[in-house]
């Protein structure tokens, strides 16, 4: 019981589906066929599936374990010592913060003040992070959730995405990415849930959902 398999590719058998706990479809949705020299991507990982963040830290664990310096910023989610958190705390040349105040009020009124506040922190932070010149690549986690929701206006990002330094590779995850930002970015991967844990009553894991 204390093992975690994961089973990863294309055309998932179906005597493995029934006895899964979770799966997840990741489809390509766009992709530029070419980048100009020197270019560096713009990636938006959105949908309702499972892996978005998980997909951008282990892209950046990738690039800095091979001397990139990266930036990961967590504009939603807030600050505690999750597993990603400590997994990414023992890796060279990654730089994570975390800004957010955790989920948001979904029952109608709308995210409250400390959500604002905090998305408005976390914005000027990164928009000096992201012209700094400092970095590779960096990681907006969750941004498509905090622009959906008007913690972070969609101009001012398609804005910073226009004008980013030509070099740097940009991250966008979460769910409800706004079609002009889609359209800005060099690929769109779409997470779509097929099955989830919650389904069959299994709450989050230590050290596997955090």
């Amino acid at each position: 019981e204390h093992v975690e398999l994961v089973f990863c590719g294309r055309n998932l058998p179906e005597q493995l589906f029934e006895p899964a706990d979770l799966v997840t479809e990741m489809e390509l949705i766009h992709s530029a066929r070419s980048l100009a020299k020197g270019h560096g991507p713009i990636e938006v990982i959105t949908g309702n599936g499972k892996g978005k963040t998980t997909y951008c830290l282990g892209k950046a664990a990738l690039v800095a374990v091979r001397g990139v310096l990266c930036f990961i910023l967590q504009v939603i989610k807030s600050p505690g010592l999750y597993g990603e958190i400590k997994a990414i705390k023992r890796l060279p040349n990654i730089n994570i913060i975390t800004m957010g105040k955790g989920f948001l009020d979904k029952n109608g009124k709308g995210p409250g003040e400390k959500h604002v506040k905090a998305a408005q922190m976390a914005w000027k932070l990164l928009k000096e992070e992201v012209n700094s010149r400092k970095y590779g690549m960096v990681v907006l986690d969750e941004i498509n959730v905090a622009t959906h929701y008007g913690l972070i206006d969609t101009e001012a990002l398609l804005d910073l995405l226009s004008n980013k330094p030509s070099g740097l590779q940009l991250l966008l995850s979460g769910r409800y990415a706004h079609p002009e930002v889609m359209k800005a970015a060099t690929t769109v991967i779409e997470m779509k849930e097929i099955k989830h844990p919650f389904q069959a009553g299994i709450k989050a894991r230590k050290g596997i959902e955090f």
